[in-house]
């Protein structure tokens, strides 16, 4: 049984768009690791690699690790261009399978908040008959 997807493709197109990528002479690259990040700074994946519009922040990335680890030797400095571009769109049949699971939730639970509040409500009035019945 094949997974639903997702998204659906409305439209591709190819534009002429360049990125930069990091990679060392071990072949691996550099990746992001965000503010105060921990880990490897070089991945295998090029799909985790940090992808930098213009080349001068790729190029002062090369220098700094060059500068640095001169012996590990410098850094590759990678262009990818000509970029296929997919307008995605989601599912219609997965979202209203979405829409219909959390109606179902929030119906169920509306039900039972309901239940809780009448029999809260029978337990007062028989609370209240026991007391009417002391109290004569």
């Amino acid at each position: 049984m094949s997974k639903k997807e997702k998204y659906s493709v409305v439209k591709t197109e190819v534009i002429e768009q360049s990125f930069y990528i990091v990679r060392n002479k071990e072949g691996k690259y550099l990746r992001s690791k965000g503010y105060m990040g921990s880990g490897n700074s070089w991945v295998d994946e090029i799909g985790r690699a940090k992808i930098y519009s213009k080349p001068g922040h790729a190029q002062a990335q090369i220098n700094y690790w060059f500068s640095r680890y001169p012996g590990y030797g410098e850094p590759d400095l990678i262009r990818v261009s000509g970029v296929t571009v997919e307008v995605l769109e989601p599912n219609k049949e997965l979202e209203e399978q979405k829409i219909a699971k959390e109606k179902d939730k929030h119906e169920k639970i509306a039900k039972q908040k309901a239940a809780e509040i009448e029999a809260e409500k029978n337990r007062r009035y028989q609370e209240f008959l026991k007391l009417k019945k002391e109290f004569e």
